[in-house]
C-alpha cells in the first residue's frame, strides 16, 4: 500500500499505528526522495510506504 499525504502529523501518526508490531524497513525520516517517508511491513504481512507530500 502507498500513502501520500500532505499533512505531517496525520503522517507521524500512520506511521505509529500502522507499524505497531509489524516490522520497518525504513523509518520516518527525511531522505534525499523525501521530505519524510516510511516503509514498513504491519502486524498482518501488509507492506506500507507512506510519504509526506510537499506543499507548494
Amino acid at each position: 500500500m502507498n500513502l501520500i499525504n500532505s499533512n505531517k502529523e496525520e503522517t507521524n501518526q500512520y506511521f505509529e499505528k500502522l507499524s505497531k508490531n509489524g516490522h520497518v524497513h525504513m523509518p520516518l525520516a527525511e531522505y534525499p526522495f523525501s521530505e519524510k517517508f516510511g516503509w514498513f511491513d504491519d502486524q498482518f504481512g501488509v507492506s506500507w510506504q507512506l510519504n509526506l507530500e510537499k506543499n507548494n
